[in-house]
């Protein structure tokens, strides 16, 4: 298979995992294994903290970044769970890798990601130095 076969194929998996990930069932059990606040919730539960309109499939969010330096970072999959509390809410970022070796650490990739997330509220979840309701 050549490099270019090989690419294709990382694209169309990565494209059927973003399809399958937006499916109620799937997400739901994810974020019940993934977030203790969930674990003893029903998935129809959990569904509501997800999509409160009860669809099968979910739109999740935008997953498009821009930082002030105008570069923009995509992740794949990004949901907002509401767990009811004023205090706390959920984004829930799901990343697929068809590489397995994509050639630098994927963890700091997360942390990219991680950090553009927590900026990204500024101004929007909290302002000033509000930073007690990020």
């Amino acid at each position: 298979m050549s490099v270019r076969d090989r690419d294709y194929d990382y694209r169309m998996m990565d494209a059927d995992f973003k399809v399958v990930i937006h499916e109620s069932d799937v997400l739901c059990n994810i974020a019940k294994a993934l977030v203790k606040e969930l674990e003893n919730e029903s998935i129809d539960e959990i569904r509501k903290h997800i999509n409160p309109g009860g669809d099968a499939f979910f739109k999740g969010m935008n997953t498009e970044l821009i930082n002030d330096n105008g570069e923009t970072f995509y992740m794949d999959n990004l949901f907002s769970i509401d767990l009811g509390t004023e205090r706390v809410g959920l984004l829930l970022n799901i990343e697929s890798q068809g590489r397995p070796n994509p050639g630098y650490p994927l963890t700091d990739r997360a942390q990219v990601y991680t950090a553009g997330l927590i900026y990204d509220q500024k101004g929007t979840v909290f302002k000033g130095s509000d930073y007690g309701k990020l």
